[in-house]
């Protein structure tokens, strides 16, 4: 898989102020306001920063159906979404019983629910359209552990250690779900190429935790949904990292990119997997502050960490007016001078 050395994404909040994008349901639910939602995106981009590299000037559409990152892959498990006109899309807990998280499982006519059969609908009238649907991947972008919190609650950070056994049993239910979703999403919107196994909550467990509960059923996705890579938003501690080793090890999938935040140690990650791309996520208030030195300071001192240009992605994402035109070029300059590439995206 070739990945560019950077992506620039503006937040949605930006969108909606600059572009009058509407997220409600409207933007996911009906395909011709978005595509052509997302088109306006690019040639604006096109418009501010075509001189770096950014945008497109004259886009083309993309027929393709937009979870938000998974979330609304979620409301497939039934997990209640409330919209907004400038932000993502919010989820609410179910908080299940315990008598309700023993049985719980996948609801077996998912299909003809919100949102997948809503989904499908798209996918018909894409197909009518423009003759062809691209491959999604995050309408099952999700983890046991992310889904489990949705689904159970926060009881959920105390089942390791009251009913451990049930929580083994519930994340087994979890992924044959996702396994079926996966399956049925192939067929009708193509398979993608590769799957993300989204863990942004696993920072708030240990490492053992994941040992004890996750690792058994993120090796049965990994065989079974593939390539593969992971995604660990939050803190990351070298433990943490050790544990997805095991996952290697355990699954005999390599494990193709890495999402990782600002704080995650990048020479321990390379010491672990040496040819895994890693995307790595910028931090906010750092995008916001700093000057082209400094950016140019951050990237060699990354890159020396990394060991290879070739295996990362700078990501700089959710700007907004926070973040000032002059700070995205000089992030691409920084990146441009010290990495001899401007393949953004």
């Amino acid at each position: 898989m070739n990945f560019p050395i950077a992506i620039f994404y503006h937040s949605l909040k930006w969108q909606h102020k600059y572009l009058g994008t509407d997220f409600s349901e409207k933007y996911f639910f009906d395909c011709d306001y978005r595509i052509n939602a997302v088109m306006n995106y690019h040639k604006k981009i096109f418009e501010i920063f075509g001189d770096i590299g950014l945008g497109q000037e004259k886009p083309q559409p993309e027929p393709v159906i937009d979870c938000c990152g998974g979330i609304l892959g979620k409301a497939v498990f039934g997990i209640p979404v409330v919209f907004h006109k400038d932000s993502p899309p919010d989820t609410m807990a179910l908080n299940i019983t315990d008598t309700q998280m023993r049985t719980f499982e996948l609801a077996g006519d998912f299909q003809e629910r919100f949102p997948f059969r809503d989904f499908r609908l798209q996918a018909e009238q894409m197909k009518n359209t423009y003759g062809e649907i691209l491959p999604t991947y995050d309408i099952y972008h999700h983890g046991v552990v992310n889904l489990g919190l949705e689904i159970r609650g926060n009881e959920l950070m105390l089942d390791g250690f009251t009913r451990p056994e049930e929580l083994k049993v519930f994340f087994n239910s979890l992924g044959d779900g996702i396994l079926k979703l996966a399956e049925a999403a192939h067929k009708i919107f193509g398979k993608p190429p590769f799957y993300k196994l989204g863990h942004c909550s696993m920072s708030m467990f240990s490492p053992d935790f994941y040992r004890q509960f996750v690792l058994d059923v993120d090796a049965k996705l990994a065989q079974c949904l593939k390539p593969f890579g992971m995604h660990h938003h939050g803190r990351t501690d070298n433990g943490h990292l050790d544990a997805y080793k095991e996952l290697e090890s355990k699954s005999g999938v390599p494990i193709e990119f890495f999402d990782l935040d600002w704080n995650a140690d990048i020479s321990y990650f390379r010491g672990l997997f040496p040819q895994t791309h890693l995307f790595y996520i910028m931090e906010y208030n750092f995008l916001a502050n700093a000057n082209y030195m400094e950016f140019c300071q951050k990237i060699e001192e990354i890159q020396e960490k990394n060991k290879n240009n070739k295996t990362i992605t700078f990501i700089a994402s959710d700007l907004d007016d926070g973040i000032s035109e002059s700070s995205i070029r000089d992030l691409a300059n920084a990146i441009n001078t010290v990495t001899g590439r401007n393949d953004f995206a």
